[in-house]
This record gives structure tokens, sequence and C-alpha cells, in this order.
């Protein structure tokens, strides 16, 4: 069972590199909002309606990069949803 490596997504790693560094520009910038009751339950529901994108996302990143580099075996959609949340309540 030598199955061959998959090919390395290099979009997928320059994309999430430029979502980083604009993130993290744009945070350090912005000054703190208060929002609406609505308008907070408006972001909620967007924010959940994106989970799964970022589940994806992550997923496919975990898979493009830590299979080649350390061995490890892929993930699957729950468990890079998990890591999501283990990275979302460290940070």
């Amino acid at each position: 069972m030598n199955a061959q490596p998959r090919p390395l997504n290099k979009p997928l790693i320059v994309f999430t590199l430029v979502v980083t560094v604009f993130g993290e520009t744009v945070s350090k910038t912005a000054q703190p909002t208060y929002h609406s009751p609505q308008t907070a339950l408006l972001l909620g529901v967007f924010a959940l309606v994106l989970s799964p994108v970022f589940i994806v996302w992550a997923r496919a990143l975990w898979n493009t990069l830590v299979p080649r580099i350390t061995g490890w075996r892929e993930i699957t959609f729950w468990e890079a949803a998990g890591l999501s949340a283990l990275l979302a309540f460290l940070l």
C-alpha cells in the first residue's frame, strides 16, 4: 500500500497566506464597533453559514500539507471541525 502523495495545492497555500496577512492587518487597524442586537444576530447567522466553508478550507489545507511534511494521515470533515473549534478556543 504505497500510495502516491497528492499534488501540492499551491493556490490554496498562497490564498491562505494572503487572507491571514490581510486579516491581521485589518484587525490591528480597526476600531472596536458595537452592534445592535439585530445586527449581532445577523452576524451570528452569517458565521454559522460560513463555518462549513472554513472547515472545508482547513481540511484541504491540512490534507495538502501535513501528510506530505509529517507522514500523518489525512483528516475528515469532522476532525477539521474539531481542529477549527480548538484553534478558535485557543485564540
